[in-house]
């Protein structure tokens, strides 16, 4: 009986339906190891999938901090055409280290809102991502205008000036990104 069969099937037969007479249960192995594999590459894929997003998301917030420091570079060297050296001498900076400062502060900025980014779903995670931008810009400018200040100082600053500036904008972002969910317009 089980020889005319083919050898990718097993049969099974047990004491419960040889004495019902039901007929025996007949498994094709493939399918087994298939099932399992199928849902296995199935979570590679989606963790893929997830690390590709992210590094893309990543990436384009960074080029944004960056594109926003530059914006700031532009309005520094328009106040450097207009007033001169005088706003820099002013806070103890030169111009590269202004320029410098801004470009290195937008880039971390978006890189930890990159990497944060999933937080973003929820409204406190939101906020937390606000503020750890905030606080990284801060302390990267309180840094730059003035070195020799402790760093505990320094942290104590921008924490205070982080929750200041950046948990509004974290929940006002989110809030505009929820409302452009649901009307697909961003006001």
């Amino acid at each position: 009986m089980l020889c005319n069969r083919p050898p990718a099937q097993i049969t099974t037969m047990n004491w419960k339906n040889r004495e019902s007479g039901q007929r025996s249960r007949t498994f094709e192995p493939q399918s087994w190891g298939n099932k399992g594999q199928e849902k296995w590459r199935g979570r590679v894929n989606a963790i893929r999938a997830f690390i590709h997003r992210s590094v893309r998301d990543t990436a384009l917030i960074v080029v944004a901090g960056v594109s926003v420091g530059v914006m700031f570079c532009l309005v520094a060297l328009l106040i450097l055409l207009f007033r001169g050296f005088r706003p820099f001498d002013t806070n103890h900076v030169s111009v590269i280290r202004t320029l410098a400062t801004y470009l290195v502060a937008g880039a971390l900025g978006g890189l930890v809102v990159g990497l944060t980014l999933p937080l973003t779903r929820w409204m406190p995670g939101a906020a937390l991502v606000g503020y750890l931008a905030a606080f990284v810009v801060w302390y990267l400018m309180g840094w730059s205008i003035n070195s020799e200040q402790s760093l505990v100082a320094l942290a104590h600053t921008s924490a205070v000036l982080g929750a200041a500036f950046g948990l509004p904008m974290g929940i006002g972002l989110w809030y505009q990104n929820r409302r452009y969910k649901r009307t697909g317009k961003w006001y």
